[in-house]
């Protein structure tokens, strides 16, 4: 038996300490039941010429012998839910000897990576016998690196440097007679200013209980985490030289901490991702309040929530101001704060900031601290920044069960552009700070936005259904509400609307109204129309009569049923067709296809948004825009490869839209459209059922209606075999979870776009086992966004999205119809995790065909920057071809 197990057999007979506040904490939320707990790792290199092996292991144990923490053991004896300490009179540590001389830097940088890797994710045995390792790993004669590793519960990050302080105050020879406060008094000592009630204990915890943090939730984070609570994965952040003097000066000026001004940049970026305008970064404080403390080794440290405000419209040095009367405050009370030990809450963001001295210049042995690791507290993304002796290492902490090492590299490129630009623009408006590279800028307006693809220039998309029923006029092409018509009589019958409505006067860019429930009336009145050259607008039959009225100004004919004629306004001039009163007016009508007068220039319909005043604006739609969309939808949805066509169900009104997603593209494919009725698409039984009898293949829904059906003991029937597109407003990570868990199998695709830029310009597919969305332009579309110039801004920041060419609708309905062939640029507010429309509107300036994306100067005040994609960098406001970045 060892010296070591003999003593320890002896000590455990006895009693005792209990552990501090600190310990428990860590132990309740980090250990538990689990036979060990995670270790504390530093990577100290010496240097030196001939550094004796022995030399190093006596320093190693007379520091040892300074701090009985380390040689404690945690006991924990059966029925007991805490350990408690155990002081060990003497340890020797086990020693492990690598020699590394006869290979390259290289290498021995990756080999020494590899065994601190290896270290870390090691758990201590530490209810037996005090656990701390040394490995001792030669380079050269005078370049060594020791490892050393022991429990998490015996230090922190700063008592790791003290660590390596120790070690080389020994082996100079520097050894000081110094009293030191032992860990395991400070535990007791910690134990009463929790337990006490004075006026200031009273003020400290009064102030912690009215800190209400809410957790961040950052681009491409994953949902469905898997604990990884003891990873020390990192990317480096790169500090460009002369960032610390730069970090340094600013603090000067502003009367502040360097630690101040990088916390206040950590903010910045974390609410520009997030776009929460209240982060809190959990701060490392040392805990050291006394100066007896400084030369102690223990569990000191506390990760105390800091909040920030950017409720309004705050300056980089407002923010670092904030963050130092935050911090200050804090510190006053860091004694007192204990963190939750609700295992469910989601890891917060941490930032940890250490300034090391390292040895003394004249000693002939150098010692400096290469890593320092201690996971004293769980994280989900976590920034360090330690200064050795002025040197600079910044590195990005990362739990892999939230991020991938892709997105953690994201982030640490985005807060060293923020923070080099803040330091140079420290009175800027944080909103205006850049976060993207100009790399990066390019590649989202320029790489990213060539979309031009090949379309059916110059055709209309009434032609392209003619098409298909030349080709399968016996295929079905429409269900409602229980009537199916193939491609051949709905043809006939649209054809001989048709010729009707040219004799009322139905001609190219005049309106006809469509005023009609979801039925198979509505499609003929639809297809009719535009086979008459003209354009339809479509009205919902609960629209209140006033609205209505100021919709059917220019309206020549209106195409509606009997029940609906008491809502149509008594003073409407045009003529109203009702499709069960008036059908005999088309019998005699010829059924062959009226010879085409309408071009892809023409209109194809108008639709109305609200608008900014509440007044009623008609999006003017033509026949070019909408064949471009709809091509990309076939194209996206690979229909060419399903002979038989795909069944498409449409859910939604004709005024709005959301449902062109699934109309055109099924009738210029081949495929089957259902208009389901208002009645089934809100009953989940219902709806279950028509999923069960028809087999839709693709359905286009807003994410609220598509949950309601969910929520219910029939709602993952209701899903589509292969397509479920979302649209109309965000799309939350809930539901998209929901979705995920159920035994669908359809692909889930977010789409959007403003009704400017023709339905959804943009589509994201969402990769849910790696909770991703992918955002890209529709074919022959771009876009731009622009935030006084920067391009990549946080949602609800001013900005502009830009759509162009072919994708733009022609102009609003009583403005010029005249275009260049570009289209107008459309500024856009966003909301939410995709963001649903709240304002659209031309903004004037015009981008000629053919341009490349450029960045409109700003005008006005429009709030805007985005159609953020789901999870992605894209939360923060860049609308871009594809939201591959964070």
């Amino acid at each position: 038996m060892s010296t070591n197990e003999q003593t320890t057999a002896e000590q455990l007979t006895t009693s005792g300490f209990r552990l501090s506040p600190l310990q428990e904490h860590l132990w309740s939320v980090q250990i538990g039941n689990e036979n060990g707990c995670p270790r504390s790792v530093c990577a100290i290199r010496i240097e030196g010429p001939v550094v004796a092996l022995a030399k190093v292991k006596d320093a190693v144990q007379k520091t040892i012998k300074r701090h009985e923490v380390l040689r404690t053991a945690f006991v924990r004896r059966p029925g007991m839910k805490i350990p408690f300490q155990v002081i060990f009179e003497d340890y020797q540590p086990e020693w492990q000897i690598t020699d590394l001389t006869t290979l390259a830097c290289d290498q021995q940088k990756q080999e020494i990576e590899r065994c601190i890797a290896e270290e870390v994710t090691k758990i201590a045995e530490c209810d037996l016998s005090p656990s701390v390792g040394a490995h001792w790993i030669e380079l050269s004669n005078d370049s060594h690196t020791l490892l050393l590793s022991l429990p998490s519960l015996c230090a922190d990050r700063t008592s790791l440097r003290v660590l390596a302080a120790n070690i080389a105050e020994f082996l100079d020879g520097r050894e000081q007679d110094v009293e030191i406060v032992q860990y395991v008094d400070m535990a007791e000592w910690q134990h009463s200013l929790l337990e006490s009630s004075t006026e200031l204990a009273r003020r400290a915890k009064a102030f912690w209980r009215s800190q209400q943090p809410v957790a961040l939730t950052l681009p491409q984070e994953h949902k469905t985490r898997t604990k990884d609570r003891w990873g020390a994965e990192f990317v480096p952040v790169e500090a460009a030289e002369g960032l610390a003097r730069n970090v340094d000066v600013l603090a000067a000026k502003l009367n502040a901490s360097p630690e101040d001004v990088i916390l206040a940049a950590w903010q910045t970026l974390l609410w520009r991702l997030s776009g929460n305008a209240r982060p809190t970064v959990y701060a490392s404080f040392a805990g050291r309040e006394h100066e007896q403390m400084q030369g102690s080794i223990g569990l000191f440290s506390r990760n105390l929530p800091v909040t920030a405000r950017f409720d309004g419209s705050f300056r980089f040095d407002e923010i670092v101001e904030q963050m130092r009367l935050a911090r200050e405050q804090a510190a006053g009370y860091q004694g007192f704060y204990l963190p939750s030990t609700n295992t469910s809450e989601e890891a917060p963001v941490l930032l940890e900031y250490d300034d090391w001295r390292g040895t003394d210049p004249s000693s002939s042995t150098k010692v400096s601290l290469l890593r320092a690791w201690a996971p004293t507290d769980s994280y989900k993304v976590k920034l360090t920044c330690w200064r050795e002796n002025g040197a600079w290492q910044l590195e990005l902490y990362y739990d892999r069960g939230y991020f991938e090492r892709a997105s953690a590299q994201r982030f640490a490129k985005r807060f060293q552009v923020l923070l080099t630009a803040a330091l140079t623009d420290w009175q800027q408006k944080t909103e205006l700070l850049p976060i993207l590279s100009d790399e990066d800028r390019k590649r989202i307006l320029f790489g990213w936005n060539q979309t031009d693809a090949e379309y059916s220039n110059g055709s209309t998309i009434h032609s392209l259904f003619e098409e298909q029923v030349a080709k399968h006029p016996d295929r079905a092409a429409l269900v409602s509400n229980g009537q199916h018509l193939t491609y051949g009589e709905l043809n006939r019958k649209a054809n001989r609307l048709a010729h009707y409505l040219r004799k009322a006067g139905i001609r190219p860019d005049v309106l006809a109204g469509l005023f009609l429930g979801r039925s198979t009336e509505l499609m003929v009145g639809l297809l009719g129309i535009l086979k008459a050259g003209g354009a339809y607008v479509g009205f919902n039959p609960g629209t209140p009569k006033p609205h209505l009225a100021k919709q059917l100004v220019g309206v020549k004919v209106l195409i509606t049923e009997e029940k609906l004629l008491p809502q149509i306004p008594q003073d409407f001039p045009g003529e109203i067709f009702c499709v069960d009163r008036d059908y005999a007016l088309t019998r005699n009508e010829p059924e062959e296809n009226p010879v085409s007068v309408a071009n892809s220039e023409n209109l194809v319909y108008v639709i109305y948004t609200s608008g900014s005043t509440g007044i009623p604006k008609g999006v003017a739609v033509r026949h070019r825009n909408l064949v471009n969309y709809s091509e990309f939808i076939c194209n996206r949805l690979r229909l060419h490869a399903h002979g038989q066509g795909l069944k498409f169900a449409s859910v939604s009104t004709i005024a709005a839209d959301l449902g062109n997603t699934c109309i055109y593209p099924a009738l210029i494919s081949g495929g089957c459209l259902h208009l389901i009725s208002y009645e089934t698409s809100t009953d989940s039984q219902r709806m279950a059922q028509y999923q069960h009898d028809y087999q839709i293949d693709v359905l286009k829904i807003v994410p609220s209606h598509l949950k309601a059906l969910l929520n219910s003991e029939e709602g993952a029937r209701i899903l589509p075999r292969r397509y479920l597109i979302c649209g109309g407003e965000a799309l939350p990570w809930s539901l998209v979870e929901q979705i995920r868990s159920s035994s669908a199998e359809c692909e889930l695709i977010n789409h959007y776009g403003p009704t400017e830029t023709i339905h959804d310009c943009a589509d994201w597919a969402a990769d849910c086992e790696h909770s991703r969305v992918c955002s890209r332009c529709a074919t022959s579309a771009r876009s731009g966004g622009s935030c006084g110039g920067v391009i990549h801004c946080r949602r609800g920041s001013d900005g502009r999205l830009s759509g162009t060419a072919r994708a733009n609708r022609r102009a609003f309905l009583g403005r010029s119809l005249r275009d260049d062939g570009g289209g107008a640029h459309v500024s856009h507010r966003g909301c939410g995790s995709l963001s649903g429309r709240r304002e659209c509107r031309v903004s004037g300036a015009r981008r000629r065909s053919g341009e490349g994306a450029r960045v409109p100067h700003r005008t006005g005040r429009n709030r805007s920057g985005a159609t953020p994609a789901m999870g992605s960098e894209a939360s923060s406001g860049s609308w871009t071809r594809r939201q591959r970045y964070s």
